[in-house]
C-alpha cells in the first residue's frame, strides 16, 4: 500500500517572522532595541482521524512523520483511537523517536468506562518540562456513555523562557449545537482560573461566525487564524472538506488565545486526515 502523498503546504507568515529548522521554545530573539522579546513557542493543531487517512487508510506512522517535521513544541490532537493500537502511547513514542526529545503525552479519553474496542479522546503532547496537568470532561452528564455528548478537556502549564504558559485542547460536539455551546460554557468556566498566557487548541465543530456556539467565548479569547499575524486571515481557511452537518467546507480547528501573540500561522493540507493542521509559533511576552 503506497503511503499517502502530503498536499501542497501554505505557508501563512507574518511580516519578518522567522521559522528556521533551529527553532527552540527557549530562544529570545533580541528586539531591535537591543531588549529580549520573550519566549517562542510552536504548537500543532490536528485531528488525526483515528489513525485514518482522508482515504481511510491506516496511516500512523506517517502521521508521525509528518508532526515530527514541523519540529513543534505542543501537538494537540483530537481523535487518537485505543481500538486498533493504543496511539496515545505509540505517538509520544513516536514522537520522542522522530525528535530525539523526550516526550509525554497527556491524554484523556472521551468516555474514559467505555471498553478499549470504542475508545477514543484528546491529547496533548509535548517535549517541554510540565508545572501542572489536569483532565476534565465536559457535556452531557445525563447521556454518561455518549462519546459525542461527552468531550475531553486536558489542560497543561508550561514555562516559556520563565513564564507559564497554559495550553488546553478539547474536541466539541459535531451535532448539537445547543450541547456544543454547553461544552464551551463548561471550558471557558474550567479556564477561568488560569493565568494570564493562555492557548486553547482543538476541533471545535463549529465555523468562526456561529454565534450560537461561541457566545461569550469570543469576548475572552481571539481566533489566531484572524490575527494581524495571518496575512491571508480573510480567507476561508478551511480545516475540513467536508462538514457533517452541513455537507460543506468549514473551517473548524483553532488556535484560540489570551495574553500571548501569535506571530506565523501555518494551515498545512495533507490528505493523511480528513482534517488539515494548523501550526502557530507564538511569542510569550516579558
Amino acid at each position: 500500500m503506497g503511503a499517502p502523498r502530503l498536499l501542497v503546504v501554505l505557508c501563512l507568515w507574518a511580516a519578518g517572522a522567522a521559522l528556521s529548522c533551529g527553532h527552540s521554545a527557549a530562544s529570545s530573539p533580541a528586539s531591535p532595541d537591543g531588549a529580549t522579546a520573550g519566549g517562542h513557542l510552536r504548537l500543532l493543531t490536528w485531528n488525526v482521524h483515528q489513525g485514518y487517512s482522508a482515504a481511510k487508510k491506516h496511516v500512523n506512522k506517517e502521521q508521525m512523520d509528518f508532526v515530527a517535521s514541523f519540529q513543534p513544541d505542543v501537538v494537540a490532537f483530537q481523535e487518537l483511537a485505543e481500538w486498533d493500537n493504543d496511539m496515545p502511547g505509540m505517538y509520544q513514542d513516536g514522537l520522542t523517536k522522530r525528535t530525539g526529545r523526550p516526550w509525554t503525552m497527556h491524554y484523556e479519553a472521551d468516555v474514559p468506562d467505555s471498553p478499549r474496542s470504542k475508545r477514543q479522546g484528546s491529547g496533548l503532547a509535548t517535549w517541554l518540562p510540565i508545572d501542572q496537568e489536569q483532565s476534565s470532561h465536559v457535556g452531557d452528564a445525563s447521556q454518561p456513555d455518549n462519546s459525542v455528548r461527552n468531550r475531553a478537556v486536558i489542560r497543561l502549564r508550561v514555562s516559556v523562557d520563565g513564564q507559564p504558559v497554559e495550553i488546553a485542547t478539547t474536541h466539541l460536539d459535531h451535532l448539537d449545537t445547543a450541547n456544543r455551546r454547553t461544552q464551551i460554557d463548561q471550558v471557558q468556566s474550567l479556564l477561568g482560573g488560569a493565568g494570564r498566557f493562555r492557548i486553547i487548541a482543538g476541533d471545535f465543530n463549529a465555523d468562526p461566525d456561529d454565534q450560537q456556539t461561541f457566545g461569550a467565548w469570543q469576548q475572552e479569547y481571539a481566533d489566531a487564524w484572524r490575527s494581524p499575524a495571518n496575512p491571508l486571515r480573510g480567507d476561508p481557511g478551511y480545516t475540513v472538506a467536508l462538514r457533517t452537518q452541513t455537507k460543506a467546507p468549514g473551517r473548524i480547528d483553532y488556535q484560540w488565545y489570551t495574553g500571548v501573540e501569535p506571530v506565523a500561522v501555518r494551515l498545512v493540507q495533507t490528505d493523511l486526515s480528513d482534517h488539515q493542521a494548523l501550526l502557530v509559533d507564538w511569542t510569550v511576552p516579558r
